[in-house]
């Protein structure tokens, strides 16, 4: 049975199994009750909540235009760069941008400065000086130019990567022409990256935009995640963020967790330095100008 799949994988160019169970508990019973691949973003609430980073799984994070998470999406590839083998697929900015996040978030000096400023003020030589070499130890990868699932697969394949972070999936092109039908490329291209996650036995965390018609600064649904269903059933996490009452604070709310838990957290984001930090807030005291329902969880 076994070699007759196998010779039809071959010729599918595919990978399908069928294990006794007795088999499947032999091959996975030595990888529990010990240290596991925790996730470690640096955002220690976020860490807690989503307990576990599964090969093979993608998670995704949405959010509407403006609230920020291109920047959150630098900080989490950064984060995990520190212990894992990481692909930051940047679809959005050129190098010159991506480095001035960066530079501006070990640095301490604001984005807009490190822009523009023709000579040092103060101690920013020294700032810039102490950031730069932070950043030249940097093992995070980063690519740009590659639009389509297949491009990301090669380059994944090629690199071992344990993690990919993607900003943003509506911007990856499907591999048949639509027409016009958002709904179906966006479906087949969440589909594509779910397969890629499973077969080079990877974590891929891609960022989604949400539906414009979500209001500014209210709590968004899974179903708002633009223009597919399917990328709600082919995600093992869901991570939503929103923009808050208060200026420069962002609701981030698991919706779905197949490991970890389903909660809420306050982050405050600092837009000249493109750092999120978790505050020590309740998301339901903070949102309770906006809702009527006593658990916004709910």
């Amino acid at each position: 049975g076994n070699l007759q799949i196998a010779i039809d994988n071959l010729t599918e160019n595919k990978n399908t199994k069928c294990l006794t169970l007795g088999e499947l508990t032999k091959n996975c019973k030595s990888n529990y009750f010990k240290e596991h691949e925790a996730i470690e973003t640096g955002l220690k609430k976020i860490d807690e909540l989503l307990v576990k980073l599964d090969r093979g799984d993608v998670t995704v994070i949405g959010a509407r235009p403006a609230v920020g998470k291109s920047a959150f999406s630098a900080q989490l590839a950064y984060g995990l760069a520190q212990k894992w083998n990481v692909g930051f697929f940047n679809l959005e900015m050129n190098e010159e941008q991506i480095y001035e996040r960066y530079a501006a978030m070990q640095s301490g000096i604001e984005m807009s400065r490190i822009r523009r400023a023709k000579a040092y003020l103060g101690d920013e030589q020294e700032k810039f000086s102490k950031g730069n070499e932070i950043l030249e130890q940097s093992k995070l990868n980063i690519v740009s130019d590659a639009y389509s699932v297949d491009k990301i697969r090669k380059i994944t394949k090629a690199y071992k990567f344990d993690v990919i972070v993607v900003d943003y999936l509506q911007l990856v092109q499907a591999k048949a022409t639509y027409r016009g039908n958002r709904v179906a490329e966006v479906s087949e291209v969440s589909r594509d990256f779910k397969l890629l996650a499973k077969e080079l036995n990877c974590h891929v965390i891609l960022l989604s935009q949400l539906n414009r018609k979500t209001e500014d600064k209210k709590r968004p649904t899974m179903a708002e995640l633009r223009e597919s269903g399917a990328i709600e059933q082919d995600a093992s996490n869901i991570l939503l963020m929103w923009k808050l009452k208060v200026e420069n604070e962002r609701g981030l709310k698991i919706e779905k967790c197949r490991n970890g838990a389903l909660g809420g957290i306050v982050l405050g984001f600092d837009g000249s330095h493109m750092t999120f930090t978790e505050l020590d807030k309740e998301l339901e005291e903070e949102e309770k100008w906006e809702t009527k329902k006593k658990t916004p969880f709910s």
